[in-house]
């Protein structure tokens, strides 16, 4: 990624870029650093980091706290707050998110058109923008993701080991930070057998050489737990693949529940209760991707999928297959808890949103030569709807909850010792002072 922002040609877009990501995190934080409610329990576990208290993070988070790790160590180096901690790790991630998705694009084309494309695409979305101010581990898993598709995208076209290594660097990076990237340590090399133009004993060994290392892993985690000296229990999150193929199949999971409640509604067979339950799954993801990417860039990326160009058809390929292997993850989560939040589906909308710029310019070059009815009707659309995504991006993600401070810090003030109320807002509780309860009860 380095050899990249060494490019004098380049270099100006991306300076540019990490400028402007800058000045937007400031804004968006000092605009309403208001805590959102999952940053409540990432600055508890971070707080008990901070004086010593591991376990009690571990066992408060149910994963190792890298997240809350990084916050409390930025506390206690620079003397800043555990919010501003927060706030200051989430600007780096953001930094670096924007340069790996740049960086994945320089590495689909030279076209720098394409890359000031990007950066309009990149900095317009909502929702992979929206959350800056928020106290989030999810921007350090998409600046994880994105430079560990980078390194993939890099070692399709040179097969270097510098760019497995980076590769793993940048996928367990971001699988501390959300457990998914694993599946994209398992999956996504799989892509080498199927590549274009190299011979099938090449594509063994590149397979061969990407996958050593978590071979290594693989095989001697199987090993302890054929002895008996390590459980399915002690192996933590690394079992949950094994818990969502166990879901599929239990009745008594949420799952198995719902066929069967399913069945009954509708008087099917259970095969075709099950079928209706994955389709009604398949479409809560593809509803939620819709919102993460908007209407104009589903409809850009449908676009680019007719015509596919500008991507050599091997860096096509890895873009195919990681948004596969993200619809795997996103599939099984859903799967397992029947709940799906629109972030979560915001490393498959990023993936996507690479081919976005290669649209665009595409339309511009039609424009530029065509000009015929359907072109000026598609490109006066599509430059509608991206001013309509600029204002509503500076509307969504100005939108203060100062509100939601006042009041936490007003209840504080009234409240003295031996009075109690009731207050069903953790945030306003968070500002009041008080200790966090399940039923929030001062």
């Amino acid at each position: 990624m380095w050899e990249i922002l060494k490019q004098a040609s380049n270099r100006s877009i991306f300076v540019f870029a990490l400028l402007l990501s800058g000045l937007m995190s400031l804004y968006l934080i000092m605009g309403d650093d208001t805590i959102n409610t999952d940053g409540i329990v990432h600055l508890g576990a971070a707080r008990m980091i901070a004086e010593g208290d591991w376990a009690g993070a571990v066992l408060a988070m149910g994963w190792p706290p890298v997240y809350q790790a990084s916050i409390a160590y930025i506390h206690l180096w620079t003397g800043l707050s555990l919010e501003n901690a927060a706030h200051a790790f989430s600007l780096v991630t953001y930094l670096v998110l924007v340069v790996a998705f740049l960086a994945c694009l320089s590495e689909l084309t030279e076209n720098k058109r394409i890359l000031w494309l990007g950066v309009l695409v990149i900095f317009i979305n909502a929702d992979i923008n929206g959350t800056r101010a928020d106290v989030y581990k999810d921007s350090a898993y998409w600046a994880g993701y994105l430079s560990a598709l980078w390194f993939m995208l890099r070692y399709v076209k040179t097969q270097q080991w510098t760019a497995v290594l980076g590769w793993y660097c940048a996928i367990v990076f971001a699988s501390f930070y959300r457990f998914e990237g694993m599946a994209f340590v398992l999956m996504l090399p799989l892509v080498l057998f199927w590549l274009p133009g190299v011979e099938f004993g090449e594509r063994v060994k590149l397979v061969l050489k990407i996958y050593t290392p978590i071979l290594l892993v693989v095989v001697s985690v199987l090993l302890l737990l054929s002895i008996g000296r390590i459980s399915i229990e002690q192996i933590g999150r690394f079992s949950y693949p094994i818990e969502i193929i166990n879901a599929l199949f239990d009745k008594n999971s949420l799952f198995g529940q719902t066929v069967v409640k399913v069945r009954g509604m509708v008087g099917v067979a259970h095969y075709s209760a099950y079928v209706l339950v994955i389709i009604m799954i398949t479409f809560m993801v593809l509803l939620k991707l819709f919102k993460s990417l908007g209407l104009a860039f589903t409809l850009l990326s449908l676009l680019w999928v007719r015509h596919r160009r500008g991507i050599p058809s091997a860096q096509q390929l890895v873009i195919f297959a990681a948004i596969s292997v993200n619809m795997v993850v996103l599939m099984m989560y859903s799967v397992g808890y029947f709940f799906l939040q629109a972030r979560y589906t915001s490393a498959l909308a990023l993936t996507i949103m690479l081919v976005i710029p290669f649209a665009l310019d595409d339309l511009l070059q039609r424009w530029q030569t065509q000009r015929t009815r359907w072109v000026k009707a598609t490109v006066f659309f599509v430059g509608i709807w991206f001013v309509y995504m600029s204002v509503d991006s500076l509307t969504t993600m100005g939108a203060t909850k100062h509100y939601i401070r006042e009041a936490g810090q007003w209840i504080g003030t009234i409240k003295t010792g031996d009075q109690s109320m009731y207050v069903d807002d953790e945030v306003i509780l968070y500002y009041s002072g008080a200790k966090m309860h399940a039923h929030a009860t001062l």
